[in-house]
């Protein structure tokens, strides 16, 4: 039989055995073997006996990380003045952090969109990551651009938006 543990998680090598049979004993070897902070396959040994049967058998555990990496933006919705404003956008600037449960920051691919067409009303800084192992992780940040004499309404909007978001938390 084959299980998958999710990296970091404990293990409990006794719920793995399918009938325990009074009068049998049971022991589980290279249990110590098994390291969860560490991706790959380690096999525990069940033995069980009795003083006429006995019987083995093999888990293959294989340690995973299915975990995607989680990206936070400095905001998720955001009004651009077409024109300075949009010009100076640096989408990087909106990247408050990127975690991995397993990897670390230097072996996480990180993407953002660089070159975003403002000619349209409402438009998306998309912001990938991908740990070491493949996981994938996206987050957008909506953004509104308007022309000049709308910009400083919509603003507004914008700051009355964020102040009521955070007297919610």
């Amino acid at each position: 039989k084959e299980v998958n543990l999710e990296v970091y998680s404990d293990f409990d090598a006794k719920s793995y055995i399918l009938n325990e049979n009074e009068g049998y004993e049971y022991i589980i070897e290279n249990i110590e073997s098994l390291d969860a902070s560490k991706l790959g396959d380690y096999e525990i040994l069940y033995k069980s006996h009795n003083s006429v049967h006995s019987k083995e058998a093999t888990l293959v555990v294989h340690v995973v990380d299915s975990t995607p990496p989680e990206i936070t933006l400095t905001k998720d919705f955001l009004v651009l003045v077409r024109g300075d404003e949009t010009k100076k956008f640096k989408a990087k600037e909106y990247l408050k952090s990127i975690e991995d449960n397993y990897s670390p920051k230097e072996k996480l691919e990180i993407n953002f969109t660089k070159n975003i067409n403002f000619d349209n009303d409402e438009v998306e800084g998309i912001y990938t990551a991908k740990d070491e192992v493949g996981n994938t992780a996206t987050n957008i940040l909506n953004i509104a651009v308007v022309e000049s004499e709308e910009g400083e309404e919509k603003k507004q909007e914008e700051t009355t938006e964020e102040e009521s978001t955070t007297e919610k938390e």
